[in-house]
């Protein structure tokens, strides 16, 4: 006899919510990795990637462009840690998972998204 399942399907919204704390939390530890490692002397760089936060609060209050914003943002960060020079491998490959994950969820989660709509004439 199997025990029954207790987890829930992943629909869209959950899909959301998943992606954007997993995109805020990969936010986070980047924030961490790059202080750590450079003593604080790269204030601004720390701050580029703060800025991943208004996104993903876009993004999870259903803002279109909070949603490209987010995707963008993975697909290039997913990118650079494919070809990051100088940057541990394991730190790469965690990157480039996070940035796959979300990538993936954000596609789940689409539907939730007004479709565009052009002018008529």
């Amino acid at each position: 006899m199997t025990a029954p399942s207790r987890s829930r399907p992943l629909g869209p919204e959950r899909s959301l919510r998943l992606a954007t704390g997993l995109a805020a939390a990969e936010a986070t530890g980047l924030i961490v990795v790059v202080l750590v490692r450079n003593g604080g002397r790269t204030p601004l760089l720390a701050l580029a990637l703060a800025l991943k936060y208004p996104v993903c609060i876009g993004a999870r209050r259903l803002a279109p462009g909070g949603f490209l914003g987010l995707l963008l943002w993975e697909v290039v960060g997913g990118f650079l840690a494919v070809v990051a020079p100088g940057v541990p491998l394991l730190l790469r490959i965690g990157e480039a998972v996070v940035a796959a994950t979300v990538v993936v969820l954000l596609a789940r989660s689409a539907k939730l998204f007004p479709s565009p709509r052009l002018p008529e004439r």
